[in-house]
């Protein structure tokens, strides 16, 4: 779908190793502008396929859950993150103090995997040239 020069792209994914049978369909977005990629992995809960993967790579952004249980867990979101390749990751769907479900992991089980993680005492991220890596919005 294309609407005001933002093109939309629906890649089908599953909620859960099992195809499905213990949380149903999940969607990937892939949103294209201006000569820019943002993908959105949604409630991913397994590995991707080498077909789901063709569509996903080369994003300027990628927002990938990584507290697991629900979805795909810290050590699978670094695996996709090198596999997708992307200019800058946003981990989402994770807990933080108070924040999240005690099934969860915790934030720091994801960024404990890299060796640079900027965290950005905001909840706005504007993708600039210079920006590269892992990023947490604090806010």
């Amino acid at each position: 779908v294309t609407f005001l020069d933002v093109k939309i792209t629906c890649v089908p994914c599953w909620h859960d190793e099992v195809q499905g049978k213990k949380r149903g369909h999940n969607r990937a977005y892939v949103f294209e502008a201006d000569g820019k990629k943002i993908v959105h992995l949604g409630d991913l809960g397994c590995a991707l396929t080498a077909e789901e993967m063709e569509g996903l790579r080369g994003a300027d952004l990628l927002m990938i859950p990584v507290g697991g249980f629900f979805t795909i867990g810290p050590k699978e979101a670094k695996g996709i993150i090198g596999a997708l390749q992307p200019r800058i990751a946003v981990p989402m769907h994770y807990r933080r103090g108070d924040m999240g479900y005690p099934v969860i992991s915790p934030l720091s089980d994801f960024t404990g995997l890299f060796d640079s993680v900027t965290e950005i005492p905001s909840n706005t991220l504007e993708l600039t040239p210079d920006l590269a890596g892992v990023y947490v919005l604090t806010v």
